[in-house]
């Protein structure tokens, strides 16, 4: 009963390491595609977006 108990608390802490790998892929791809949009010319309004996508991307790849 408790090997079971330890295999399971086992497998969930990978499965949850591995959400964490993909939840943090795409953020990755996000945090780069900002900073080659922040590179360009841009609008006040599309800094002010791109500010706010950079900063949500930010909160989203550190807690995950």
């Amino acid at each position: 009963m408790i090997e079971k108990e330890r295999l399971e608390k086992k497998d969930l802490s990978f499965q949850i390491a591995a959400l964490a790998h993909d939840v943090k892929t795409p953020l990755t791809v996000v945090k780069g595609n900002v900073e080659l949009l922040e590179m360009t010319s841009l609008t006040s309004k599309q800094v002010e977006y791109l500010r706010i996508a950079s900063d949500l991307a930010s909160k989203l790849y550190f807690s995950a």
